[in-house]
């Protein structure tokens, strides 16, 4: 099938919307709250936690929230493109599906770091193990959230694919997409093989996202035929 049916109008349309959802919860809590507080497990970054705690439970939140929309939005994807292409189609819902986990999995790191700066665990300890052990699970959710950043840029390259096959909308955000995979796994790449790289490549991973925002507003703003 090369292009959508009419009944499927209504999934682009709701996919757009949770897409939004879904950029704007995580350029709350990570744009917003992580870059205002830190994105890397020191010292320095344990401190603002105690200094900005609400801000930090927020981020927290509105990166859990933002889940939900990813969800809704797996869905909504798969149900148009399976009529495309069923195989690339499931890769994309596999890929999505893969990173959620690891995201929660990030934040209950997020959250014990949290309970241990506050002295609510680990209290037999002392306070610089303490510390030593906040920085540890910050590290873990960086850890961890970049592995979920993998499988994130994995589904956009099937995705590109479909879009650009597809011919419902413009080849050009197909093709996009295909970049914003490539970003991602770029920035993926230099966390895995070489860290010492990774204050550089983390302009493909920011280059990925303001893909994502364009492919968004395709959603939200073309009018498949």
């Amino acid at each position: 099938m090369n292009n959508l049916s009419f009944p499927f109008k209504t999934e682009f349309r709701s996919a757009g919307y949770y897409y939004f959802l879904h950029i704007a919860l995580t350029i709350y809590g990570v744009m917003l709250v992580s870059f205002k507080i830190g994105i890397s497990g020191t010292d320095e970054m344990a401190n603002r936690i105690l200094a900005n705690e609400l801000l930090f439970r927020t981020g927290i939140l509105s990166r859990v929230v933002g889940m939900i929309p990813t969800l809704f939005l797996a869905f909504f994807l798969y149900k148009i493109l399976k009529n495309i292409n069923w195989f690339q189609a499931k890769l994309v819902l596999a890929a999505m599906m893969i990173s959620i986990p690891f995201q929660f999995m990030a934040e209950v790191s997020n959250i014990t770091a949290l309970m241990i700066c506050k002295t609510e665990l680990l209290k037999s300890l002392s306070h610089s193990q303490q510390h030593d052990f906040t920085v540890l699970f910050l590290n873990i959710y960086n850890n961890t959230v970049s592995i979920s950043q993998m499988f994130w840029g994995l589904w956009l390259f099937p995705f590109g694919l479909l879009v650009y096959n597809s011919r419902v909308v413009p080849r050009i955000f197909g093709v996009l997409a295909l970049m914003g995979s490539v970003g991602y796994l770029i920035d993926n790449v230099a966390f895995l093989l070489f860290p010492s790289y990774r204050s550089v490549t983390v302009y493909a991973l920011l280059g990925g996202f303001v893909i994502e925002i364009s492919i968004m507003f395709c959603f939200l703003l073309h009018k498949p035929k």
